[in-house]
């Protein structure tokens, strides 16, 4: 879709690593949080338990 409108080397350069980072930081936050919530559940349950 962008490599229509953007010259292939600035593609290379600029666009293809900001797009990686981005989903890389998204993929990061979205796994940091799902372990947190995982925690979170686990203490509960030892709470409960306890």
């Amino acid at each position: 879709l962008l490599d229509q409108f953007v010259p292939p080397a600035w593609y290379a350069a600029i666009v293809q690593p900001v797009t990686l980072g981005l989903l890389g930081t998204l993929i990061l936050a979205l796994w940091l949080a799902h372990r947190q919530r995982a925690e979170a559940a686990i203490l509960e349950i030892r709470i409960d338990a306890g």
